[in-house]
């Protein structure tokens, strides 16, 4: 679904803004994920019962590591601390390399799918903040991006300002393959 109210509020500048579609071919090379939508109680659909399976088996295998820490390694020992914390490190390292998967169930009508791209240090070196009330972090993406569609919103200003803009840089864009062009069409969303 292209167009859905609650998204033109929330993400297109109370419609004032646009929304841009964009082609699969974008993400030819890409590491896209989808997002899980989780309930207040931490409960996925029976769609996503993969993704509960895995959490559990976390959960059972850090518990597991936690109790033999327990029965077999003095806590108050040096080698028993020394197990804890690298435990507990394992299990921060995990959660943090899929945390940003999960959204509250709130969310579910964005069905929203990532772009995952992983950096070293070094890498980040080129990546470029941007400040503002909450800072954002921009990575510059070398792959080409095919964007189909810019709907521009309902409440947009002079639409037509906008229109001759878009269809000179999306003919730049698919320059090297004429398969498709840019289409600029008005949000049909009925907004107040």
């Amino acid at each position: 679904m292209k167009e859905f109210l609650p998204m033109w509020v929330q993400y297109g500048d109370d419609a004032k803004g646009c929304c841009i579609v964009l082609n699969n071919k974008t993400f030819e090379n890409s590491s896209l994920r989808r997002i899980i939508y989780l309930t207040d109680d931490g409960k996925c659909d029976k769609k996503d019962e993969k993704v509960k399976i895995f959490l559990d088996e976390f959960l059972f295998t850090y518990r597991d590591l936690v109790s033999f820490c327990n029965h077999k390694i003095d806590l108050n020992s040096e080698e028993g601390k020394e197990c804890f914390l690298e435990i507990k490190s394992l299990a921060k390292y995990i959660i943090s390399q899929i945390s940003y998967l999960f959204k509250n169930q709130s969310y579910k009508h964005e069905n929203e799918i990532r772009l995952i791209a992983n950096r070293t240090s070094a890498e980040l070196d080129d990546v470029k903040v941007i400040s503002g009330s909450i800072p954002k972090i921009y990575i510059y993406n070398d792959s080409k991006t095919y964007i189909n569609e810019v709907i521009l919103g309902a409440k947009i200003e002079n639409p037509e300002d906008y229109v001759s803009f878009i269809y000179k840089q999306g003919n730049k864009m698919w320059k090297d393959d004429k398969q498709s062009q840019i289409k600029v069409t008005q949000s049909t969303i009925q907004y107040r």
